[in-house]
């Protein structure tokens, strides 16, 4: 099972970081917003414009409204849950060590370890986001 750290839960409304440690929290609201499958406040963490290399290496794509990456992800006989080992702020990015993890309906699941960049914008939206992936473990 996915385990996530005990922090409060986020306000959907919450206005967007800017300081080190409201960007680390912005990573850690991106996490607890996918593990509880609110598309709408997940969204919002991200700018418009904001774009997506999934994995690295294989070419930015627009996030757009993220349904693409959202629902299956979020399928009814599938999950995909995020853990966090660390995030470390320099400057506006952010670099997570992540764990991915997968399960089916019929019992099958594996983990995966990630390092993940963020860049924001001024006021603190996430701007792009890089996925280096790990082979998974089953």
């Amino acid at each position: 099972k996915a385990s996530y750290p005990t922090l409060p839960s986020p306000s959907e409304r919450a206005p967007l970081p800017r300081s080190e440690s409201q960007l680390r929290q912005a990573v850690e609201d991106h996490l607890y917003f996918w593990n509880t499958g609110s598309l709408a406040a997940w969204r919002r963490r991200f700018s418009e414009d904001a774009w997506i290399e999934d994995p690295a290496g294989s070419g930015r794509r627009p996030l757009g409204t993220a349904r693409d990456l959202w629902d299956p992800a979020h399928a009814r006989d599938y999950r995909v849950s995020l853990g966090c080992n660390r995030v470390i702020v320099c400057g506006m990015e952010a670099l997570a060590h992540t764990i991915a993890f997968e399960e089916s309906a019929d019992g099958r699941a594996r983990a995966s370890a990630n390092t993940e960049l963020f860049t924001f914008r001024a006021d603190g939206a996430i701007r792009s986001w890089r996925v280096f992936r790990d082979e998974p473990n089953s």
